[in-house]
């Protein structure tokens, strides 16, 4: 599988909207893997740049009104283009209203990907509330909430956490890499929506998502052992350097995929 060599040598072009707090992390990960990202923020532009995409990460962050209803144009505009899309319903548990805003994209536009935390998609699933706003404290079972939501939504559903769990509705998947470090830098999450996104230019089956998914946490696995890595902060600087520099075969020596029969 030679999923990072093709994001280096066939650059695609990812557009992402929805969270301010993040964009720049987001768009440097895209970058650093070899993909183009772009912020798409006006309405007025969507039929000249959605073309041009390979896939779109949409992102529920800081999404007031207005944000909403870019994100549903937006959305529409890729269905009609068939450009594939990653949807990210953040802090679909922490209110009734972030839940409705999910909700509403998820009925108004054909996603390929969903990714959140367990909180986020058991709130999706069966209205779960969370107590600490967008970070999960469900103890919802993951592998069941994955594949249920999957097969309600006719989507592959990515779960991050400690073990991240993947699922098309029928087959799932966990991931055992990863550090506490990936927590703690705010953001995480959204460079894991734009990283699958440009996966999604790359791979056509659950089994090379999979793979796309390992990414981030294989990466983070192999930095913390460096000297230079001190906290949080140094482990980001380190782990944005390999993000540039992993290889397919690293990938395939060190991730940690089990399917789950």
């Amino acid at each position: 599988m030679t999923i990072l060599k093709d994001m280096q040598e066939k650059p695609a072009m990812v557009i992402m909207n929805g969270n301010h707090v993040t964009e720049q992390l987001v768009a440097d990960v895209i970058s650093y893997l070899g993909g183009s990202p772009l912020v798409a923020e006006d309405y007025r532009d969507d039929e000249n740049l959605v073309p041009l995409a390979s896939a779109l990460s949409l992102n529920m962050g800081t999404v007031a009104k207005a944000g909403h209803e870019r994100l549903i144009h937006l959305g529409k505009v890729a269905n009609q283009q068939a450009k594939p899309i990653v949807f990210d319903p953040v802090g679909a548990g922490a209110s009734t209203h972030r839940k409705e805003q999910a909700e509403a994209i998820m009925d108004s536009v054909a996603v390929k990907v969903v990714r959140g935390n367990l909180s986020e998609i058991a709130a999706l699933l069966s209205g779960e509330k969370a107590k600490l706003g967008i970070d999960s404290t469900s103890r919802a079972d993951a592998i069941a909430t994955a594949k249920s939501y999957a097969a309600l939504s006719k989507t592959w559903v990515v779960i991050s956490g400690a073990v991240d769990t993947i699922s098309d509705g029928k087959r799932v998947f966990q991931i055992d890499n990863g550090h506490p470090y990936l927590a703690k830098n705010v953001g995480m999450g959204d460079a894991l929506d734009g990283i699958l996104a440009l996966g999604l230019a790359h791979s056509q089956t659950i089994d090379e998502l999979v793979q796309v998914a390992a990414v981030l946490p294989v990466a983070a696995d192999l930095v913390i052992q460096e000297d230079r890595v001190q906290g949080p902060a140094s482990f980001k600087v380190a782990l944005m350097d390999k993000l540039a520099q992993l290889s397919d075969q690293e990938l395939q020596d060190f991730a940690k995929i089990e399917e789950i029969k």
